[in-house]
């Protein structure tokens, strides 16, 4: 069969409620509209409950629940494993419910082998139908690219893309390798296998619509529309915060060795410039190369083919899995950068490190952990005018955010600066070299700084953060 070749009379989209007493348990896969729909769910927890549908637990998702069931670790690269306590309270829910229905959701689930949606078939005693969400293979594949950036991996797309195509027409998605045939089994035939083709249903999301995920589980679940509250989570970046955060983390890399923690990586510098910086009109956005059109064309061919094979309802139209979405090549990182990038990605580490400390066991203080030997350190006449002002900026900016008293700001100031001279030293100062000298700045906080200037202070940011967390 091929993808492009289904009749629009043939495509179902809207489907009746499932038989009462079931819990709908959603798989993912990743980077389908997964957390808004989480997020939808937990913040209507009260609207459904009315509607007799229970979302266990209290948390925004399932995730950790997902992991103790499947036996992975409390979180990827971690030795120690998820704890049973994390499921056994859920399912003691699932298995006592008295409503209409219950809805688990976890984008974790996709990811397990024939052998680990066994054990998930055996915990799950009660009348059980499972649901897979898909979008157009191209979409899929830049999201989860994306969304391997933000938590600190740095890999270039293009690079990326061929491990992602080493097997074709097998698809690999790193970090999220959901349509992995390793194991001898496909995504959808071992969840079909283990559940009965009858308890499954394949949602292939329609890229035009973002209602359409919302609307379905809304059907599913016998619910009236506007049950689920419209929420769009999870933003993507632009072309330029992507390289800006890209490049950050093989920096972090090259010269440290390790990766870049993913709770002040993510956690805060990424997290807060998606969640604060206003979206930019000037910046362009995240495409897919043509070749990736080619590939992905097999790809859904093939997914397609596994999809009909294994007898499960299908919602939409898997013609869409090909959808090519937004082609072209990927900008690169110009010379210059918006300050305001570097300044919340800064805030963002700052404010992350301070809620780290709080965290931590030993009950440390500002004045536990600031040294007052490390001022700037920086011989006058080292830093430019330019360099200063940045600076200067980065402390108004930390000073502002109402987390960080003085102490804190002044080490990651200094932090900063060591940082942009120390690259200078370095010889690593090619984008340095355009800061004006002392005396010839603008005055005020120049709207763009050289892309090279930004890098350095935010991981001289993150360099204190790590110290202050």
């Amino acid at each position: 069969m091929t993808v492009e070749t289904g009749r629009s009379e043939d495509i179902v989209n809207e489907v009746p409620a499932l038989p009462r007493g079931t819990t709908l348990l959603h798989i993912g896969a990743p980077k389908t509209g997964t957390t808004s729909l989480q997020q939808s769910a937990a913040g209507s927890r009260a609207r459904l409950r009315e509607g007799g549908v229970m979302y266990p637990g209290r948390h925004e998702n399932h995730r950790r629940f997902a992991r103790s069931l499947l036996g992975y670790r409390k979180e990827p690269g971690l030795a120690e494993l998820a704890p049973a306590h994390w499921s056994t309270g859920i399912l003691k829910q699932l298995v006592n419910n008295e409503r209409d229905y219950a809805l688990v959701s976890s984008e974790a689930f996709s990811t397990a082998g024939a052998r680990d949606v066994a054990r998930v078939r055996a915990a799950f005693t009660m009348p059980t139908h499972v649901v897979l969400t898909l979008r157009p293979l191209p979409g899929m594949l830049l999201s989860t690219w994306q969304q391997c950036v933000k938590s600190g991996e740095f890999k270039p797309f293009d690079a990326w893309l061929n491990h992602a195509f080493r097997d074709l027409p097998m698809l690999h998605m790193p970090g999220a390798d959901v349509f992995d045939e390793s194991d001898g089994t496909n995504l959808v035939g071992r969840w079909a296998d283990a559940f009965g083709p009858e308890n499954m249903t394949v949602v292939v999301l329609d890229p035009t619509d973002r209602d359409h995920i919302f609307r379905v589980f809304e059907d599913l679940l016998g619910q009236r529309r506007g049950a689920l509250e419209r929420v769009t989570a999870n933003s993507g970046m632009s072309a330029v915060e992507t390289e800006f955060f890209r490049q950050a983390a093989e920096r972090i890399f090259q010269e440290t060795g390790s990766r870049a923690r993913r709770g002040l990586f993510h956690g805060g510098a990424v997290n807060t410039v998606i969640s604060v910086r206003p979206r930019q009109t000037d910046e362009p956005s995240l495409r897919v190369p043509e070749r990736v059109i080619r590939h992905t064309a097999t790809a859904a061919i093939r997914i397609a083919e596994q999809i009909e094979s294994a007898g499960v309802r299908v919602v939409g139209d898997l013609s869409d899995l090909a959808a090519a979405g937004r082609v072209g090549d990927q900008a690169p990182l110009p010379d210059e950068v918006p300050s305001d990038l570097a300044l919340i990605a800064a805030g963002g580490l700052a404010r992350r490190a301070v809620q780290l400390r709080g965290t931590g066991s030993d009950g440390a203080t500002t004045a536990d952990v600031y040294r007052p030997d490390e001022s700037d350190g920086i011989p006058a006449g080292r830093l430019s005018a330019a360099e200063v002002e940045l600076l200067d900026a980065l402390a108004e900016h930390l000073t502002g955010d109402g987390n960080l008293d003085e102490a804190d700001v002044r080490q990651l100031r200094a932090s900063a600066a060591r940082r942009i001279v120390g690259a200078r030293t370095e010889g690593a100062d090619a984008g340095l070299a355009t800061v004006p000298h002392p005396g010839t700045a603008p005055a005020g906080r120049p709207e763009r700084i050289p892309s090279e200037l930004a890098l350095q202070a935010v991981i001289g940011v993150y360099e204190g953060a790590q110290r202050l967390s």
